[in-house]
């Protein structure tokens, strides 16, 4: 958090001055900002000021000018730093719970589904995709779960492709911007998991006309180690990269002493 003064030490503005500083409101605030259309940079500036100092409409205009356009240099983090977003802000909303922050209770299956759907709402970029990929990601709450001592690291419902219609129903019904928001966070997760795991990423194969999630994932960790297909679906995302990253390691150093050999 910075404290810019004016009039000093009477007067300040309190500017946040990373992800990890803003409330949830802050936060849904910001992505309905970021994809609201407007092209005027010192419009966008200017309300992202007012987002980030947390004041009311009438407060903020209460600031002078001169103040407020020279505190522009201090929000432009938000339109280029978008990646670093990793902690949660949306943990609950309207009854349905969602993934701890970088994806710490996130399990191959639930992220299997959530990767094919957020794909979807990439290329499609329609209200009724984003509605679907944040249907798998949101649940309902366990019944009578303690969530002060998480035992089970989750506090959803285990996850199930077939609620994902049923979940959709009232999802369809929040803002937008508070699904916008929750994509956001998402892609700043997945990219993290690139900064952690890279040998994963770089191995990998995608292409515009098909994607196939993490089925070759699960399918290459499955086996006697992890168990079926099945199994490996339960396991946490981290895990599972942890595992993969080493069973591609073992694998170029097996080829690195079959060519020396060869040679």
């Amino acid at each position: 958090m910075k404290t810019l003064y004016y009039n000093y030490p009477v007067k300040h503005l309190n500017v946040c001055d990373n992800w990890n500083e803003l409330t949830q409101s802050q936060f849904i605030r910001i992505a309905k900002l970021l994809h609201s259309g407007i092209a005027d940079t010192d419009i966008l500036l200017d309300k992202a000021l007012q987002i980030l100092c947390d004041k009311s409409l009438y407060k903020f205009l209460l600031t002078p000018f001169e103040v407020r356009l020279d505190a522009y240099e201090h929000v432009k983090w938000i339109f280029e730093e978008q990646q670093g977003i990793t902690k949660q802000y949306i943990n609950e909303y309207d009854g349905l719970q969602g993934p701890e922050s970088e994806f710490n209770n996130l399990k191959l299956a639930e992220f299997h589904h959530a990767e094919m759907a957020f794909y979807i709402f990439h290329k499609e970029q329609t209200i009724d995709a984003l509605d679907e990929f944040v249907s798998v990601l949101y649940r309902e709450p366990k019944k009578n779960y303690d969530r002060d001592r998480n035992p089970d690291g989750d506090s959803r419902v285990p996850f199930n492709y077939q609620d994902i219609q049923w979940n959709k129903r009232k999802i369809k019904k929040w803002p937008v911007e508070v699904k916008q928001a929750i994509a956001m966070w998402y892609a700043g997760c997945k990219e993290l998991l690139r900064k952690i795991y890279p040998t994963v990423f770089a191995s990998g194969n995608t292409d515009e006309g098909y994607f196939e999630g993490m089925f070759s994932i699960i399918r290459n960790i499955a086996g006697d180690k992890y168990g079926s297909f099945n199994d490996v679906e339960q396991m946490f995302v981290h895990l599972a990269f942890k595992e993969l990253c080493c069973l591609i390691e073992e694998q170029q150093e097996l080829e690195k002493q079959l060519n020396t050999q060869r040679a």
